[in-house]
């Protein structure tokens, strides 16, 4: 466990520095985009070998710190098996009401741990563990099957909206080429399956 969660926190810290918030749905452009390419960059521009070697030392680390723990002679209590396990049940109900919050509401969002202006603040609220929850709950929500478009409704819209047109010709552009480029690109938007055309 050590392990995982020392490499998910790296994880975390280089995502964090490449798009400036935590781990969201582009994470999964790993395995829908060109993986090779993205491996490629991955293994060229960040240390992975020391990162690893890390996350081996903090490992070995904390197995040495709990077999320690695990050796050391506690007093003990003359409590009876059911009255441990009453008290547990009790410790973990009571954990579980302080992280989810009241039952009344869904607290549970990634948008509830926005607290501050700065953004970098709201990032260290959410682990990476997660973040990475949320972030796949959108990606199997943005993933499902979208119904085609009604291309009769497309048709109607698209005399009131044109949908492609093209600009007269200009005689004064064709004569100075503009030096100036324009690329529009996509906005990120989610699918929403219940929205019709």
């Amino acid at each position: 466990m050590a392990f995982g969660f020392t490499l998910a926190t790296f994880i975390n810290f280089y995502y964090y520095e490449i798009y400036k918030t935590n781990i969201d749905i582009f994470i999964f452009g790993l395995k829908d985009d060109n993986t090779q390419a993205i491996l490629s960059i991955i293994f060229k521009d960040y240390p992975l070998l020391i990162l690893f070697f890390c996350a081996v030392v903090f490992t070995a680390f904390c197995v040495w710190l709990n077999t320690k723990i695990l050796r050391l002679k506690l007093p003990t209590f003359n409590v009876k098996l059911p009255m441990i396990l009453s008290l547990l049940l009790i410790f973990l109900a009571l954990y579980v009401l302080a992280l989810r919050g009241h039952f009344s509401y869904v607290a549970m969002k990634a948008g509830n741990y926005r607290f501050s202006k700065i953004e970098s603040f709201n990032s260290l609220a959410l682990n990476p563990l997660m973040s990475f929850s949320f972030a796949l709950r959108d990606y199997q929500k943005d993933t499902l099957d979208l119904k085609p478009a009604n291309m009769e409704r497309l048709e109607e819209l698209s005399k009131i909206f044109p949908l492609f047109s093209t600009t007269p010709k200009n005689d004064f552009a064709l004569k100075n080429p503009p030096h100036i480029m324009v690329n529009l690109m996509e906005s990120f938007g989610t699918q929403n399956p219940n929205r019709s055309l």
